[in-house]
This record gives structure tokens, C-alpha cells and sequence, in this order.
């Protein structure tokens, strides 16, 4: 027979745990992560080849938080965009961090568009270098894929960015949604 003292210090040690993981993966990014007010806090570096604005959805679940999605809109073959979120976020050297963020491609045939999330990371006074996930192609179904990043030795903050890449495209615009943006420390 195990003794009841037992089955509450395990009992404890396991809330304990969850509570650390639950605070292991709180997103670090606050400033407007989710698009809910509208397109604050987010700066294309190209303005011409982009329209960001936001347009309501429906709820897929009680735990979608977001209604809107960013559309972002390319037609020029071969270029590459990126919006960066302005929040700075600190940053430990060496620590590992997950970049996650939900796209979907809605384009007519003939288009082909890669999605990517990407850190620009900052030692403190200048920018150190820009780390991209894996690019996802003409993603057609609303889902979210994350991207590990390993900080650099000097790292001291790190901003958001969200990048597009035109592979192929015609005459009519196709549209990228972004929604959900999320960095959390490992």
C-alpha cells in the first residue's frame, strides 16, 4: 500500500511541471500577434508591392482568439517581401526559441508563393543577422508551422518579421493570410 503523502507530493510535482512548461511557452511577441488591431505594429519594408489590411473570419474553434487575417498581396515575379513586427523582444544567447505563425495561400493557378517566419536578431546597438524558417509553399489550408532558432552568442533582442517570397505568378492577385504569430523560448 503506498502511503496518501505520497500521491500529493506527486500530485504537486506534476502541477509544478505543467506550470513551468505553461510558462516556457507564453508568447513573447504582444504587440498585436493575432492582427486584431488591424495592421498596428507592423511595417512592410516595401510598401508598393503590399496592401495590408485585415478582413474578418469565422471561428474555427473556442480557442481561435484571432477573427482577422493580414493579407498580403505580391504580383511582381521574383520578389521578395518582409513585414517585421516593431516590438523588440530581449533575447538569451545560445537559447533556442520557436517562431510560428498560421498562412494560408488563396491564389488563382498559375501562382506559386513561399511563406516564411524570420528573426532579425540585434546585438544591442546593430543588427547581427536575419534567421528564416523554412519556407512553406501555396499552403492552401489555414495552418501553422513552426520555425526553431538557436540565438546567436551576441544576441540581445530580437524582431518579428513575416516573409513572402513570388515564385510564380499572372496577371491576377493572389492573397497570403498570416495570422497567429507566436515566438516562445524553449
Amino acid at each position: 500500500m503506498i502511503p496518501k503523502f505520497l500521491y500529493i507530493v506527486t500530485a504537486a510535482a506534476i502541477l509544478l511541471l505543467a506550470g513551468q512548461k505553461a510558462i516556457a511557452s507564453e508568447n513573447l511577441l504582444t504587440l498585436n500577434p493575432n492582427f486584431e488591431e488591424q495592421a498596428t505594429g507592423w511595417t512592410p519594408v516595401d510598401g508598393t508591392y503590399w496592401s495590408i489590411s485585415t478582413r474578418s473570419i469565422e471561428k474555427t474553434s473556442e480557442e481561435d482568439s484571432a477573427l482577422r487575417r493580414v493579407v498580403f498581396r505580391g504580383t511582381e515575379k521574383g520578389r521578395t517581401f518582409t513585414v517585421w513586427n516593431t516590438q523588440e523582444i530581449p533575447v538569451e544567447p545560445g537559447q533556442q526559441y520557436t517562431l510560428s505563425a498560421a498562412f494560408q495561400v488563396l491564389a488563382p493557378a498559375g501562382h506559386r508563393y513561399s511563406q516564411a517566419v524570420v528573426l532579425k536578431v540585434f546585438d544591442g546597438q546593430r543588427e547581427l543577422s536575419v534567421l528564416e524558417g523554412e519556407p512553406i509553399e501555396n499552403s492552401r489550408l489555414y495552418s501553422i508551422f513552426p520555425s526553431v532558432f538557436t540565438m546567436p552568442e551576441q544576441a540581445a533582442y530580437v524582431r518579428v518579421g513575416l516573409r513572402v517570397i513570388v515564385n510564380e505568378t499572372t496577371d491576377d492577385l493572389g492573397y497570403l493570410f498570416f495570422d497567429k504569430v507566436s515566438l516562445t523560448k524553449e
